[in-house]
């Protein structure tokens, strides 16, 4: 039985599919098997579509049209629908390559360090 839940969130706009397909394939073949892995996207006015595997948490209906902002706005939306305690925020557009990567994030989670980033390519 999985110990504990990561929820990972994206916010899908358009062209992100194929790129948050390969998101999901990635964590799930590098990750340790030890977290249930929770995939969620928030989709974007120019994508109502899902990613393969992910489970929309809502449409978002954005208060601007420029591009960073409905980024944001959809990861500020996504947080209030996810479910477990821990949240992994990540762009569509990325592949993990770390074996274990689930471990490694959860191990530097901690009550002195609630937030964990990692910078590009690390």
């Amino acid at each position: 039985m999985k110990e504990s839940f990561l929820d990972i969130v994206c916010v899908c706009g358009r062209h992100a599919l194929e790129d948050a397909n390969l998101l999901r394939r990635t964590g799930e073949f590098f990750s340790s098997g030890k977290y249930k892995l929770n995939w969620y996207c928030v989709t974007t006015p120019k994508n109502r579509e899902v990613p393969e595997g992910f489970i929309k948490l809502l449409d978002l209906h954005p208060s601007s049209s420029e591009a960073g902002i409905i980024h944001a706005e959809g990861l500020m939306e996504g947080l209030k629908h996810v479910k477990s305690q821990h949240v992994l925020f990540t762009d569509s557009d990325i592949a993990i390559l770390k074996k274990n990567w689930d471990v490694a994030i959860m191990d530097k989670i901690s009550k002195e360090c609630p937030i964990v980033g990692f910078e590009f390519g690390s």
